[in-house]
């Protein structure tokens, strides 16, 4: 074994151009030789080379060229700058956001509508597809049931084969049928108002009031070819093309809160005649409660203009006004509550079709009705001109009965009903409903307990009854 250490040394030594210490192979050459290995004669002659003529191995690196100390080096965790996701992955290699090929990206959920590339080692964004399910657009020749991840009703969209009866969501009402975009003058209109007749014990008639909201579609053959909804007057217009249709007017909300209104639908024939318009009117009738009378009463610290607005819950409608209410009532009110120069508060009456939690109410004699309102509105926080207003109409107005029960409502169960909005908003206000029930004997039932009420600042007063039938 030293034997061929000594010579491996001494090769190594060759290869590199450097020559062997003489007294060196001197002393192991006999050793070798011995062996019968090698013997190594290192005397000059013509086919030696000499030390300094020797030619270095290409790969050789030259001794001042080899640095003092290591650079970086992958796997020491720190990604250097002649390194990257691919050539040290170790290093550099970040899951989710490094890549060498496309395939390295996470794939995103759009299936065969998107492919995502590997650029600069990093994954780019999805490029999205055209003419594909599943890139998130309903396309032509995509449907729902064709391509239900792309067409759906919510998706912002009015996709084929919706429309605002089926997709209202994403449908809005066309009042032109398509035809007569394209040729307006062979077409005509069709015009007319959606009223709804509802009882009111205050009044002999029903009150007959525009119905806002209301769905008017045109038809062909079963197929829709217009539609447009009535305005805050009840009013609709329609353009359409000549001939015969068929006109459908749908009650707004029809199962909320339940079957109030009558028919939820009424359809009737038209023709439409040339270059000639034609007037159809729809009446529905309202078979639900209705709040009678209820005043609003507004008293400004200083005179200043005020907005009132009403919020109606699904199947809750306006029926009378006074000013007339439109889309709201905006008036100029001195301290003392005169509204306008003229009126002494707001009035309206609404169909409230509700169910109103009836836990606690006062059982009132017939003979007692006017006694009984004198002494318990003030308790409520009316003021003598508000109560005096209360009494000179319901002492009368009430249909008769041996007994009444008066059912309390406040602001919390009157919000749920109609909203009541005032700008700007008062320091003070008291919203008082009662449903009255007419009874041939007083009802077992508990009194509620009367919130105190204090008017500070700005304030604001609201009654109003629900007779019960």
């Amino acid at each position: 074994m030293r034997h061929r250490l000594c010579l491996s040394l001494i090769l190594v030594l060759a290869a590199c151009g450097a020559a062997p210490d003489r007294d060196f192979v001197d002393s192991i050459v006999p050793d070798i030789v011995g062996d019968g290995a090698v013997v190594i004669d290192n005397a000059p002659g013509e086919d030696s080379i000499p030390p300094e003529d020797a030619v270095p191995p290409e790969d050789a690196v030259p001794p001042e060229d080899v640095p003092s100390e290591l650079g970086p080096s992958c796997g020491d965790t720190v990604c250097g700058s002649d390194e990257d996701p691919c050539s040290c992955p170790e290093d550099c290699f970040i899951p989710g956001e490094s890549c060498c090929e496309d395939m390295d990206c996470p794939q995103p959920s759009c299936g065969p509508c998107c492919k995502v590339n590997c650029e600069n080692f990093l994954c780019a964004p999805p490029e999205w597809l055209g003419d594909c399910c599943w890139n998130q657009v309903c396309e032509p020749g995509e449907d729902a049931a064709s391509c239900p991840e792309d067409c759906f009703c919510g998706n912002g969209t009015c996709n084929p084969g919706e429309d605002e009866t089926s997709c209202a969501d994403d449908c809005e009402p066309d009042p032109v049928a398509p035809a007569c975009k394209q040729e307006p003058n062979s077409c005509g209109h069709v015009t007319g108002a959606a009223v709804v007749l509802a009882n009111s014990w205050g009044d002999e008639l029903p009150l007959e009031a525009p119905y806002p909201d209301c769905l008017i579609e045109a038809l062909v053959e079963d197929q829709l070819i217009a539609s447009t909804k009535t305005d805050i007057a009840g009013e609709y217009l329609l353009t359409l093309p000549l001939g015969t249709c068929t006109l459908r007017a749908t009650a707004p909300d029809p199962e909320e809160p339940g079957d109030s209104i009558w028919p939820a639908e009424i359809e009737v024939e038209i023709t439409i005649p040339a270059n000639g318009d034609v007037w159809q009117d729809f009446e529905f009738s309202y078979e639900g409660d209705v709040v009678d009378k209820p005043n609003i009463y507004l008293y400004p610290e200083t005179t200043q203009q005020i907005s009132v607005t009403l919020d109606f819950a699904p199947g809750n409608f306006l029926l009378v006004s006074e000013p007339e209410y439109l889309d709201g009532w905006t008036v100029t009110a001195d301290s003392d509550g005169l509204l306008d120069g003229e009126w002494g508060f707001l009035f309206y009456e609404a169909a409230v079709a509700q169910d109103f939690s009836l836990a606690a109410g006062f059982n009132v004699p017939a003979g007692e009705l006017t006694g009984w309102m004198e002494a318990t509105l003030p308790l409520y926080g009316l003021n003598p001109t508000e109560a005096l207003d209360f009494i000179q109409f319901w002492s009368v107005a009430l249909p008769p009965a041996p007994w009444y029960v008066f059912y309390p409502l406040l602001q919390s169960q009157i919000d749920q009903a109609v909203g009541l909005h005032i700008d700007p908003a008062p320091e003070s206000l008291l919203r008082l409903w009662f449903v009255v029930a007419p009874s041939p004997a007083p009802m077992p039932i508990d009194e509620p307990q009367i919130p105190p009420f204090q008017r500070q600042g700005f304030t604001a007063v609201e009654w109003g009854v629900i007779v019960l039938d």
